[in-house]
């Protein structure tokens, strides 16, 4: 009798175990489901923030060589090289 108390006993804690370990494992799960739903919300905006950041960039671009093309040509006007193309 007392073996088959001590066998119960570990099988108890057999159990005990495994039920901590499965709820380990469905809290994993659900942090996971989480985890790709948000992902799956955000990555169009991603994509849409993306797009608008390269737009700008080269926005910038243009308008920084632009400005650095009139401060070229300023200081060649303003030192007498500048030759004007007709």
């Amino acid at each position: 009798m007392k073996v088959m108390e001590k066998e119960l006993e570990q099988l108890k804690l057999v159990n005990k175990d495994l039920s901590r370990q499965a709820k380990d494992k469905s809290v994993a799960i659900e942090k996971e489901k989480h985890w790709h739903a948000t992902v799956s919300r955000l990555q169009p905006k991603c994509e849409i923030l993306e797009e608008e950041n390269e737009k700008l960039r080269v926005s910038f671009y243009k308008r920084f060589f632009l400005v650095k093309f009139f401060f070229v040509e300023l200081r060649l006007t303003r030192s007498g090289r500048y030759i004007s193309i007709p």
